[in-house]
């Protein structure tokens, strides 16, 4: 069926492949208060703290995964000849991109052929679909001062985290697809 141009890697080599130094910081960063808080605090203050440690984390998460959605497109647009192209595709990227739950990238992948987004979905696992959704649910949560029905802790966060690594290199794997009525 499908065959992508760069399908040398597995989906482990995500964390290696895709780079988000910010998130990584605040991850880091995050996880090293919580362990040296944790034992200070009593267990209500101590979920209220951790919290905010997962709020923020997980709106650096996304914030930095949305300007990879939007680079790996762009990168994917620059590769073609026409200057005007790259330049249109470039703008239209930063546009269009303004959520990025999951049926928004299968969407926004559909916009370049149908077999990229139907590569993407059948390529995806139902725990990258919600811890890459979950991430969203808790940033939006925190962007938007909702009550986020998503309750997670910071080991939840490190799960997402991995997944949601694996989804932007899938995305960008289904942008280079070999699509059978091109050739």
């Amino acid at each position: 069926a499908w065959r992508s141009s760069i399908g040398c890697c597995s989906m482990s080599d995500a964390s290696r492949l895709i780079e988000l130094p910010r998130s990584d910081q605040a991850l880091h960063v995050c996880q090293d208060h919580a362990e040296r808080a944790k034992p200070l605090h009593k267990y209500w203050d101590w979920y209220q703290i951790e919290a905010v440690l997962v709020g923020y984390v997980a709106s650096t998460i996304y914030a930095e995964l949305e300007a990879k959605v939007v680079e790996i497109v762009a990168d994917a647009v620059r590769s073609k000849e026409s200057v005007r192209v790259h330049a249109f595709g470039e703008y239209a990227s930063r546009r269009i991109i303004r959520s990025i739950k999951i049926e928004q990238l299968s969407g926004f992948l559909g916009f370049f052929d149908s077999c990229c987004k139907d590569y993407f979905k059948a390529s995806l696992k139902p725990k990258q679909i919600s811890d890459w959704d979950s991430l969203v649910a808790i940033r939006h949560g925190v962007a938007h001062e909702s009550e986020s029905q998503q309750v997670s802790s910071l080991n939840d966060i490190v799960q997402y985290y991995s997944n949601a690594k694996d989804v932007l290199l899938l995305f960008k794997e289904s942008l280079n697809v070999s699509c059978p009525h091109i050739s």
